[in-house]
Parts: C-alpha cells; sequence; structure tokens
C-alpha cells in the first residue's frame, strides 16, 4: 500500500511537471506534433507493454520483473536528465504565496479563461461519463453478454490501435479543418464509441467484435486529446502552467469516484446497458462545451496572453 501510495502521488508529479515542460522544449506551432508523437510512443508502450511483463515475469519470477521494471525508471530519468532546454529564468527564484493560494490561482486562472473553461468543462464531463461506463464494463460484457474473463481482456485492445491511429491524425486532421473544429469533432468519438457498446447484444456471431470495434472509436478520440493539452500548455503563461495543469488533474480525476458511483446506482435501478446508453447520451452532448464557445474558433494553439 505504502509503494502503491508513492507510485501514485509520484506519477502526479510527474505529469503536471511533463506537460508544463514541453512548452520549453517545443516551440507553440510544434505543440500539436510534439504531442502526437509522445502520444503515440506511450500507447505503443502500453500495446507491448503487458506482453513483455508476462514473459518478465516467467522468465524471471515476479519480484524480479517489478525489480526490471525500477531500473527501467531509472534509464528514463538519465534521458529526461540529458534535455537540454532551460525553463524561464527566475520563476523557480520567485516569491511563493505557499500550497493552497497557488493552487487557487491555478483554478481560478482556468475557470476564468474564455478557452481553458470550456476544456475544463468538457475534461469533467467526459470523465464522469466514462467513469461510470468503467464501473459497469466488465459485468455487462460478463453478465449481460456472456463472454468470459479472457475474451473481454480482449475486447480492450481495440483501444490502443485506436489511440495511436488518432494520435496520427490528429496533426493532419488540425492541417485540414483547424484546431478547433477538429477538436469539436474528434469530442465526439468517445460517445460514438460507448454507444456501439450499448448496441451489442448476445448473439451466434458474438458481440465481441463490436466491442472491439467500440474501444477503437472511443480511442480515436486521442485526437482531442492532443489538442486539448496543446492549447493548454500554448495560452498559460509559463509562471501558472504547473498550477493550471494540476487543476485539470483534479477535476479529471476528482470526478472519477462520483461518476463511478453514479455509474453503479444507475446501473442498479436502471439496468446497465440503459445506463451505458445513458453515459453515451452525456458523452454526445458533452463536445457542446467545444462547439458552442471560443474553441471551435481556434485554427492553431495561440500563445500565453493572446485573447479569445
Amino acid at each position: 500500500m505504502i509503494a502503491t501510495f508513492l507510485v501514485g502521488a509520484l506519477t502526479v508529479f510527474f505529469d503536471v511537471a511533463h506537460a508544463s515542460y514541453l512548452p520549453t522544449v517545443l516551440r507553440s506551432d510544434e505543440l500539436i506534433e510534439g504531442n502526437s508523437k509522445i502520444e503515440v510512443g506511450e500507447s505503443l508502450t502500453q500495446f507491448v507493454g503487458p506482453g513483455i511483463g508476462g514473459l518478465a515475469i516467467q522468465v524471471l519470477s515476479a519480484p524480479l520483473a517489478v525489480a526490471f521494471d525500477a531500473v527501467s525508471f531509472v534509464g528514463s530519468a538519465l534521458f529526461l536528465g540529458r534535455i537540454r532546454a532551460t525553463e524561464t529564468d527566475g520563476l523557480r527564484d520567485a516569491p511563493r504565496p505557499g500550497i493552497l493560494t497557488e493552487a487557487w490561482q491555478g483554478l481560478r486562472f482556468v475557470l476564468s479563461h474564455p478557452l481553458l473553461r470550456p476544456l475544463v468543462g468538457y475534461a469533467a464531463t467526459k470523465q464522469f461519463c466514462m467513469s461510470a461506463v468503467l464501473a459497469l464494463y466488465v459485468l455487462y460484457a460478463i453478465g449481460e453478454l456472456g463472454l468470459s474473463p479472457a475474451v473481454v481482456g480482449i475486447t480492450f485492445m481495440g483501444a490502443a490501435p485506436g489511440t495511436i491511429l488518432g494520435a496520427i491524425w490528429a496533426g493532419p486532421l488540425v492541417r485540414r479543418l483547424g484546431l478547433g473544429r477538429a477538436m469539436a469533432l474528434a469530442a465526439f468519438l468517445p460517445g460514438l464509441g460507448v454507444l456501439l457498446m450499448g448496441w451489442a447484444t448476445a448473439g451466434p456471431i458474438g458481440p465481441e467484435f463490436l466491442l472491439i470495434v467500440a474501444w477503437f472509436v472511443l480511442a480515436l478520440g486521442a485526437a482531442y486529446d492532443i489538442g486539448e493539452v496543446s492549447v493548454r500548455q500554448a495560452i498559460t503563461p509559463d509562471q501558472l502552467r504547473g498550477r493550471v495543469n494540476a487543476s485539470f488533474h483534479f477535476a479529471f480525476y476528482g470526478i472519477m469516484p462520483v461518476g463511478a458511483l453514479f455509474g453503479g446506482l444507475l446501473g442498479a435501478g436502471l439496468g446497465i446497458r440503459s445506463t451505458l446508453l445513458l453515459a453515451a447520451l452525456g458523452l454526445l452532448v458533452a463536445p457542446l462545451w467545444i462547439g458552442l464557445t471560443a474553441v471551435r474558433r481556434l485554427t492553431e494553439p495561440p500563445s500565453a496572453g493572446d485573447e479569445a
């Protein structure tokens, strides 16, 4: 439990710092391509990682496999240490008002900004609905569709190629439609994926193929995520970037247990399939945060201080 807590806490630190540091390495007009390449790399490792992990456990034993994993993080740290881009002078030496004040500054900046406010609104709405879906998915696939646990695991594999394709697709889509319209289009994909899940029925052909396709379509929404983080990185002043990214993490992860509990209660009262379809409806409405606000009019990531 202690190890899990430390890994979780340090992962949050890394994720916030990682998203805050990338604009130091890249120019504003390079963020879409940079975030796309990072997303492709992460998706590939998530796709092949479980297989490598299983092989390592079989060859080395489970404890040694965990130790091997720990050593791989040391290698990652060595690579990160070779990055030579320097952050804005004076930020680390500036007076610090205290962690609670800084947290409030980041949250206030997000909620008052005409571009960041709809982005965090969509993120919270999407995560609320997806948490409800994830709380019920295994029960739905095994209990209502009659799939075995092994097949349920296979259905999740549709997400990896979807994420990779979505990351590759993000750049060309932005160049063709403009950033805001591309994000608005990609924001609908998670809702379409969950809608396909709700349509799956037990039958002679089997619902597993439709579930794989559903996860593939849902994961194509990675094209939106790349646009969203690029806008967030580009428009936030250097001194607020860590606080703004932490605010997005708070909205994203803070809503997860609420959505999961809501999904469980609705699943018990309305039925699992009905709850999935209701979550799909919420996911299809969520893109209004993008389509009806200033985000839709963006053609490229703006610069810090730009008016919407």
